[in-house]
């Protein structure tokens, strides 16, 4: 490295002269060089080590959300009993586990609700079927006269007509 200035003398009326400083720069330069390979052969390393870092920490944060995914693909009509873990972290991943829960909570009472109203609704149709069944199957079985057939059919308008509410009810 060198450095030049020029120069004139002040008293008199001389020549001009020439300053010249000159220096290597290999000592001034060799630090820099080993900073350089300290960081060619430190920053790969330190990369894999942040990436390794960084995937166990996601893992880690989202090892609840596997959980919730895996219990719920086993929450079905038939199971609706069972419900997702909550864990305990304070965060949205605990108030989605509950959010749904609440909502596998409703689900099986609406089921439950429908079952027992399907459950009602095939009982109130079978009585008076039955009914509407074995009355006829009697006229049927036995000579009477038309009065006799008379009550058998208004019997079973009374249920045909019971039958109809209860269908257009269900509807």
């Amino acid at each position: 490295r060198m450095i030049m200035q020029n120069g004139k003398e002040r008293k008199g009326g001389g020549t001009g002269f020439f300053v010249q400083i000159a220096m290597p720069l290999g000592p001034a330069l060799a630090p820099l060089n080993r900073l350089r390979w300290l960081l060619l052969a430190t920053i790969p390393a330190g990369a894999l080590l942040v990436g390794a870092g960084a995937w166990l920490l996601v893992d880690r944060a989202l090892r609840p959300i596997d959980d919730i995914i895996r219990a719920a693909v086993r929450i079905g009509p038939d199971a609706l009993g069972k419900r997702l873990p909550v864990p305990k972290t304070g965060d949205e991943i605990e108030r989605l586990s509950e959010a749904l829960n609440g909502m596998f909570r409703s689900l099986e009472a609406n089921f439950q609700g429908m079952r027992r109203f399907i459950a009602d609704a095939a009982h109130e149709i079978r009585t008076p079927l039955g009914i509407l069944l074995g009355e006829t199957d009697v006229a049927l079985g036995t000579a009477s006269s038309d009065e006799g057939y008379r009550r058998v059919l208004e019997s079973n308008r009374e249920d045909i007509l019971r039958l109809s509410g209860l269908v257009e009810r269900l509807l």
